[in-house]
């Protein structure tokens, strides 16, 4: 008796055990998400963003992960980067500014703010054929000498094929028409040879008929009879090409190439290269250097 009263106690701390196991699993099941969801943070990123991708093959989504700035959407202009001036200087050149240079753009007659740019640059190098100012070009150009006068005189002369000598011109050019019409000097006429006086008068009217049929001629007509364009202008020679033609350096070293009808400079000396069967004419630039080309070439 006492033994069947011990089974069935057995029995109902088994049960016990088993339902209070089972009751605390299911208490785990029912608080469990609340739980969680009570953990969950909930915020709106600003930098990260996900966007979700669907596979086309597949069927199956992924999630790629991008990084935005926080202020996406907005445009900010990103400011030109100022140019730096640097004080001018002899040589005046690009990239420099000043009083000096307004002086010459002024000159020019360019935009004259003072600022040595490619607009000033490339006015210089059309003007004089060179890119930068020298001290000499820079007294030149703001106060003219008799040389800077005497270029602009020869610019003239050869830029304009339209200016004719004819009967009443008096000159040098009309001198050096005479010349290579064959006429001589006043010392070394004989009587009744006709005489380079200067003046277009009878004789020269005569003579040049004589040898191209025509009572006139310009400038550019006499330049290529004679086959040297030069002009004489305040008892200097200035030398200007007659074909495309290198300039030398100094030092008889390519400098660069120049084509023809280029007024070079005036005329220094001549120099004979007995090696190479070549005669070359120095002159001086316009700026003041010294240069070399062919003797031919002018």
């Amino acid at each position: 008796m006492e033994a069947a009263n011990k089974s069935p106690k057995k029995e109902n701390v088994v049960l016990y055990i088993v339902y209070a196991t089972a009751a605390y699993f299911g208490l785990q099941l029912i608080f469990k998400p609340k739980r969680a969801a009570g953990a969950t943070l909930v915020t709106t990123p600003t930098k990260l963003a996900a966007e979700s991708k669907t596979d086309v093959n597949s069927g199956s989504s992924t999630d790629t992960i991008s990084y935005q700035p926080s202020d996406a959407g907005t445009s900010k202009k990103v400011p030109k980067q100022a140019v730096t001036w640097i004080g001018e200087q002899f040589p005046l050149q690009k990239g420099m500014k000043g009083e000096r240079i307004k002086t010459f753009q002024k000159k020019l007659g360019i935009s004259s703010d003072g600022k040595f740019g490619t607009d000033t640059e490339n006015a210089v190098y059309s003007r004089y054929g060179t890119k930068v100012v020298s001290q000499v070009l820079y007294q030149q150009i703001v106060t003219p000498t008799s040389s800077a006068s005497a270029f602009s005189k020869l610019v003239d002369a050869f830029t304009k094929p339209q200016v004719l000598l004819q009967a009443g011109s008096k000159g040098e050019d009309v001198y050096r028409l005479q010349k290579w019409l064959g006429f001589k000097d006043k010392g070394a006429a004989k009587r009744g040879e006709p005489v380079a006086d200067r003046i277009f008068g009878n004789q020269t009217l005569a003579a040049l008929k004589k040898r191209t049929g025509k009572a006139s001629i310009t400038l550019s007509e006499l330049n290529q009879y004679t086959g040297q364009i030069s002009g004489i202008v305040n008892g200097e020679q200035w030398l200007v090409t007659t074909r495309p033609a290198m300039v030398l350096d100094s030092n008889l070293r390519p400098y660069r190439e120049v084509p023809a009808s280029t007024i070079l400079g005036v005329r220094m000396l001549e120099f004979i290269d007995p090696g190479q069967q070549k005669a070359y004419m120095q002159f001086r630039t316009v700026d003041g250097f010294a240069r070399w080309v062919e003797k031919d070439a002018v």
